[in-house]
């Protein structure tokens, strides 16, 4: 796929057994990560279930991220949180500073990103 992650499976996970499971399950040269993938509302309310802040708040140390595209009424971005900012997130919405902000685009950073990590 043009400028995506084109070095990165995807997989989307679909349970209704386990509640807050990620999105998806990212795998790159031998590492995996989790990604729950969000809309934020043109507010900045980012809707995050109580079962998914737990999930990341219980899996903080690992590669887990939520990664949210946010539109301010003229200009998208995608903001990817850490899973230690998952309650804040829930809080603040995209106020929150997240731990990368990249253009809509900007999917080989998000990438390069989830990975180094």
């Amino acid at each position: 796929m043009k400028g995506g992650m084109t070095k990165t499976r995807l997989t989307r996970v679909e349970t209704w057994v386990n509640q807050g499971i990620p999105d998806c399950i990212a795998a790159n040269g031998g590492k995996f990560a989790l990604i729950e993938l969000k809309v934020a509302q043109p507010s900045g309310k980012v809707a995050i279930s109580p079962h998914q802040v737990s999930f990341h708040s219980a899996h903080a140390d690992y590669p887990c991220f939520i990664v949210v595209k946010a539109n301010n009424g003229k200009i998208s971005r995608v903001l990817v949180y850490r899973a230690s900012q998952a309650m804040e997130l829930l809080e603040k919405g995209t106020k929150l500073e997240p731990s990368l902000n990249v253009p809509i685009n900007g999917w080989e950073l998000i990438e390069n990103f989830i990975f180094q990590n």
